[in-house]
């Protein structure tokens, strides 16, 4: 909800909280968690970390847990970009795993 609303602060305080409670080796929850952390990165102003760090994420997630909603979550990192960061690599990279480029 943090995430949706822009308060980056409160997002990554409930997103530590949230992750010490899944699994390291996770799927999907950990996997849409990290996601919404890649999201803030972006909306921080960490562009390449943000982006990078999503593009991580589905790379280490196993197919069967690459869910729409997964990948919908993944596309609200893309959706945080500024205008002028939206022709970066790591966002064509990125778009590429979501299902959204071309």
């Amino acid at each position: 909800m943090y995430t949706a609303l822009g308060d980056t602060a409160a997002a990554y305080q409930a997103q530590d909280r949230a992750l010490a409670l899944y699994p390291v080796p996770g799927g999907r929850g950990r996997a849409q968690m990290l996601l919404h952390r890649a999201t803030c990165m972006v909306r921080d102003g960490d562009i390449a970390g943000g982006l990078g760090y999503a593009t991580d994420v589905l790379d280490r997630l196993p197919s069967q847990h690459r869910t729409e909603h997964v990948l919908v979550i993944g596309r609200q990192t893309l959706a945080a970009l500024p205008a002028v960061e939206q022709g970066r690599s790591e966002a064509t990279e990125l778009a590429a795993r979501l299902g959204t480029a071309g």
